[in-house]
């Protein structure tokens, strides 16, 4: 008979082969699956236009941690730090300032980081996805609003309009939804269902066919330049929504590569056990950004002929029409580019080693 020690021996040993073929078969359906969608979106992919030296090198800081987003106005660019929970701000020479906030659970920490916002000179507010909390702080980090989101709902991100006035996308079971909330008054001005937006691109029985769990199929990021709009792209979508920061719609507009909307199904891993997902499972739109004339989408719907770079692809904001392409440059030692923000004609492009890269955008149309 087997001792303990060798059957426990030999259960690990199991495990973790079950588990090694188990990430290659995921590896292998998620590779699958992006061919499949290449050879779909073939066509739009090769109506891209690319345009030369669009974009110029500035400088560059390079960030000792992992930092998820960078953002920016005028003067400071500030990157968000959510496994450390910290703020780092640098001035407009990308030369650091200062950093703040702390990991932890008590009231004043964060979890889960995926916002800052500036509110004037005196006061500054978070979103901490993690904890689903909205809070704002003055700067001797007195508390000044906590905002504890409704437990059965699930707020994916936040945008600020106006000083205490944000849009949130909010899914709650069946329904996704646009809510612009002043969180001082602590009122909800307005909300938007997202089926009634897409009513303007998708025919009425494509939008019914739309199956349960909206919070997987239509999760995406907003992000607000320098100008009078804000941008919020589907993750695993081919389209996006612009907003005035007022609060008005103003249309939703597909991506050149017309990344269709994933269908929601329900997997058994196990004997009992359901996992939920969508199908396919790829962030089409990476990142974006937005400023006075133009919208930025870098996209992960790539040819094998771009050699592992990632393109940004530009849409007027009037119309939402596609414009032309460019290819962000990678590091010299291969690192490739994970997050971007648009501040009038400055790029400011977040790499996957956590530098950042300030350019100059020559050409906008």
């Amino acid at each position: 008979m087997d001792s303990p020690n060798l059957n426990m021996k030999n259960l690990s040993v199991l495990a973790a082969c079950f588990s090694i073929i188990l990430f290659f078969s995921c590896r292998n359906e998620e590779a699958n699956d992006q061919d499949v969608i290449l050879k779909k979106l073939g066509k739009q992919i090769k109506n891209r236009v690319f345009h030369e030296n669009v974009v110029t090198e500035i400088m560059k800081f390079t960030y000792e941690g992992r930092a998820s987003l960078v953002s920016a106005n005028s003067d400071s660019v500030w990157l968000i730090d959510n496994y450390l929970n910290k703020v780092t701000v640098l001035d407009e020479n990308l030369i650091f300032k200062n950093s703040f906030l702390d990991k932890g659970e008590g009231p004043k920490e964060h979890v889960g980081l995926k916002r800052v916002f500036f509110e004037g000179e005196s006061s500054y507010s978070t979103f901490d996805f993690s904890q689903q909390l909205f809070r704002t702080f003055d700067f001797a980090d007195s508390m000044v609003i906590f905002d504890k989101f409704e437990p059965e709902k699930w707020v994916n991100d936040i945008v600020q309009l106006k000083e205490d006035v944000y849009l949130i996308s909010e899914a709650f079971e069946d329904d996704y939804k646009f809510k612009i909330i002043n969180f001082k008054e602590r009122i909800v001005i307005i909300e938007y269902d997202i089926l009634n937006l897409l009513e303007d691109v998708l025919s009425i029985p494509d939008i019914k066919s739309i199956a349960y769990d909206k919070n997987l199929i239509f999760e995406g990021y907003f992000s607000s330049g320098s100008g009078d709009f804000i941008v919020y792209t589907f993750n695993k979508a081919g389209f996006f929504i612009l907003f005035n920061k007022n609060g008005e719609y103003v249309g939703i507009f597909q991506t050149i590569d017309k990344l269709p909307l994933p269908k929601f199904s329900t997997r058994e891993i196990s004997p009992g056990y359901l996992v939920h997902e969508v199908v396919p499972d790829l962030r089409g739109n990476f990142s974006r950004g937005i400023n006075e004339k133009n919208v930025f989408i870098l996209s992960n719907i790539l040819e094998p002929s771009y050699k592992n770079k990632r393109p940004i692809d530009i849409y007027d904001i009037k119309d939402g029409k596609y414009l032309y392409s460019f290819f962000v440059p990678n590091l010299e030692d291969g690192q490739t580019p994970n997050e971007i923000f648009v501040y009038n004609d400055n790029l400011y492009v977040l790499y996957k080693n956590s530098d950042v890269v300030k350019y100059k955008l020559n050409t906008l149309m």
